[in-house]
């Protein structure tokens, strides 16, 4: 607010005391503009009487063409047994919301002994069996662990957020000793409107 004056002033720089100093700013939103005003004092006491007016504005996210899903990292190595954080962002023109499934899968997409993952929209994750003919399911931060032969999914450390047209989905995955070797990600993705981006080769990942 402008015209406040030094003493009443809430908000103060970290560190102070020097010529600069600077804050990190929390809550901003796309596609608005902020004013903020500044005043310093000396170590006698005196300070300023005008402010000094800091403004900016955070761009718009821009709307996508279609519905895509992409994956980070896409490309890597890990050892079995240890956990790689795998974050797959499906972004819709229609916005995060209309997001209604994200699938992956790691080596194959369908059939025995892959590693195929399944987001419902909600807070409800699931994972393929071994014969690939059933799923299995636990609730994203649930202190639980879902997992086929082929990996396990620590739900805990797992979640599912949307900002804007992106919905992004973190998985933290371990993979077995008996998956080894170069595996393709495969990534889908579907919205309420229907529309899906059809099952797509995303990126590889090592297991050691």
């Amino acid at each position: 607010m402008a015209g406040v004056t030094y003493p009443t002033m809430p908000y103060t720089f970290s560190p102070t005391g020097g010529t600069t100093s600077s804050a990190s700013l929390l809550g901003l939103a796309a596609g608005n503009s902020y004013a903020y005003y500044i005043r310093c004092s000396d170590s006698s006491g005196n300070y300023d009487t005008s402010d000094y007016v800091v403004s900016f504005s955070i761009a718009s996210a821009t709307a996508p063409n279609s519905l895509g899903v992409t994956v980070s990292p896409s490309s890597g190595s890990g050892t079995h047994g240890t956990a790689q954080v795998f974050t797959f962002t499906a972004q819709d023109p229609n916005g995060y919301g209309s997001v209604s499934e994200v699938d992956t899968a790691f080596g194959a997409i369908s059939g025995a002994n892959t590693c195929r993952i399944q987001w419902d929209g909600g807070s409800t994750l699931y994972v393929l069996n071994n014969a690939g003919t059933g799923w299995t399911s636990g609730t994203l931060g649930s202190g639980s662990t879902l997992s086929n032969s082929q990996c396990s999914i620590n739900l805990a450390a797992s979640s599912a957020s949307g900002s804007g047209y992106a919905e992004t989905i973190s998985l933290t995955i371990a993979f077995s000793s008996t998956f080894t070797g170069t595996k393709a990600i495969y990534g889908f993705a579907a919205d309420k409107a229907g529309k899906t981006t059809n099952w797509l080769t995303l990126g590889s990942w090592t297991v050691n």
